[in-house]
């Protein structure tokens, strides 16, 4: 599995399960477990053994999706699991691959949605058509923000997007 130029070099994504609690997490955690491998860990800090890496996949109301049946018909779906590769995944100024977690995507989609209806009901520019959100820290508002940011500038309708960058990790894809 951890041989070099092995097939699972070209997965993105992994899945893990034991029936019960099952969870994804990008190909780049492959990467960083080598290289944990091969530094001198501090003991206090946590690894990639940790599985602190991995996330539950949930519904559009955060309602974690643990059980292996139930995530195989949500997850792999081929709109879901299409959507997760090519809409919500971003690439680091390291070309670490990070995978949004499902509250991350929700959010997005909501933004998203809530651009769309105030541009077809014609709201651009009111209090109606906008909103808020909060996350408390660690809880990934810069991806979101700048996934949202992106895919929205992707819109017909959409003429400027403006995304103040307050990280380095995300230098690259700005």
């Amino acid at each position: 599995f951890w041989a070099a130029s092995g097939l699972y070099e070209y997965v993105q994504i992994f899945v893990i399960s034991n029936g019960t609690n099952t969870k994804y997490y990008s190909n780049t955690t492959r990467n960083s477990h080598i290289k944990e491998q091969n530094e001198n860990r501090n003991k206090s800090k946590k690894t990639s053994n940790s599985f602190e890496f991995t996330s539950f996949w949930a519904d559009g109301n955060n309602k974690v999706i643990a059980d292996l049946v139930d995530f195989t018909k949500t997850f792999f779906s081929k709109h879901t699991l299409l959507n997760i590769l090519t809409r919500y995944c971003i690439f680091t100024s390291e070309d670490l691959l990070m995978v949004m977690r499902p509250y991350q995507i929700a959010a997005t989609e909501r933004i998203l949605n809530r651009i769309e209806v105030s541009s077809n009901y014609k709201k651009g520019g009111t209090i109606e058509a906008g909103g808020y959100i909060w996350h408390t820290t660690g809880s990934g508002k810069t991806l979101t923000s700048f996934k949202t940011a992106q895919l929205a500038s992707q819109l017909p309708y959409i003429d400027k997007v403006l995304f103040v960058v307050d990280r380095k990790d995300l230098d690259y894809q700005t």
